[in-house]
């Protein structure tokens, strides 16, 4: 369609019924996190580190899933980071949901928790160290919270609690740059 060329326009987002256009200066950058907050660095360096990101369960491909576990089975490292984005959190999400999946399996957010547990818990008893630094999606928790905030402080939404996680597991706050 006609579509006008704007060299400010650097993404285009697509919404009903009118296609919408996001602004973003092509020089912008995000502020960097505060020092105190952000920067942890890890006394032992392992020697082999994985990272994985993204993974959204419980709507993670299976395939892509049997892979990461068999990589890791190969690699055996002494780390892994799990870099944001583990869980999808789709029943606290503020977009609008689809109606249809609201009684499938995995929609409530304790099912995604549990999703998780065999992958966690296979990758995690390969290493000495696991670090998972929070994603926008895992995020969504602590803004539930800071809405709620009756909800502060109960040990409950502790991740290891919440999530279940393995003990091994370091939790580390959202924009956390992890030096290993």
């Amino acid at each position: 369609e006609d579509e006008k060329t704007n060299p400010d326009i650097d993404i285009t987002i697509e919404w009903d019924p009118e296609p919408q256009a996001l602004v973003v200066p092509k020089d912008a950058r995000p502020p960097p996190p505060p020092v105190e907050q952000s920067d942890v660095s890890v006394d032992s360096v392992p020697q082999w580190i994985f990272s994985t990101s993204d993974t959204h369960y419980p709507i993670q491909d299976p395939y892509v899933e049997a892979a990461v576990m068999q990589f890791a089975r190969d690699l055996r490292p002494g780390a892994w980071v799990i870099n944001g984005d583990l869980y999808d959190c789709w029943a606290i999400s503020s977009h609008d949901k689809e109606p249809e999946r609201l009684f499938d399996p995995g929609a409530r957010l304790q099912e995604e928790f549990d999703a998780a547990q065999p992958f966690l818990r296979e990758i995690a008893g390969m290493c000495d160290s696991v670090h998972f630094i929070p994603g926008n999606h895992e995020r969504r928790i602590s803004r539930l919270i800071g809405a709620n905030v009756g909800l502060f402080g109960l040990r409950a939404l502790d991740w290891g609690t919440m999530a279940s996680l393995p003990a091994r597991v370091t939790v580390h706050k959202y924009g956390t740059r992890l030096r290993l």
